[in-house]
């Protein structure tokens, strides 16, 4: 080989290795605008995965404040059929005494009737 074919392979090489960082620069510059896309769109997601979380997180809150007031509310049902069983046993004791006199008194008039000789 020649000097000035080795020139020329050295000046080929060389356009070559310039092609290649070109192009190396360019994937470069490609791939860093890509991620900074990349980056503003996470970002975007994870804002609106914020509002997503306040959302939920008020919701929450109400329906925590909804369970308690029905918890207060079951507490008292409760503590008021609690109370109102004494007096339910005692009334229906009461109605059964009633009934067992009237059933009494009925069957006082009638054998009174069956008795009386005016009723034949």
């Amino acid at each position: 080989m020649t000097p000035e074919d080795l020139d020329q392979i050295g000046a080929i090489v060389a356009a070559a290795e310039q092609r290649i960082i070109e192009r190396q620069d360019r994937a470069v510059e490609a791939i860093t605008a890509n991620m900074s896309d990349l980056r503003a769109e996470i970002h975007t997601r994870f804002d609106k995965v914020d509002v997503r979380f306040d959302v939920l997180e008020r919701r929450t809150e109400r329906i925590e404040t909804h369970m308690l007031a029905i918890m207060l509310q079951t507490a008292g049902m409760s503590k008021s059929l609690t109370e109102a069983e004494p007096t339910d046993s005692s009334f229906a004791a009461s109605l059964s005494a009633q009934q067992r006199a009237i059933d009494d008194l009925a069957a006082r008039v009638a054998k009174l009737e069956r008795s009386s000789p005016s009723s034949h």
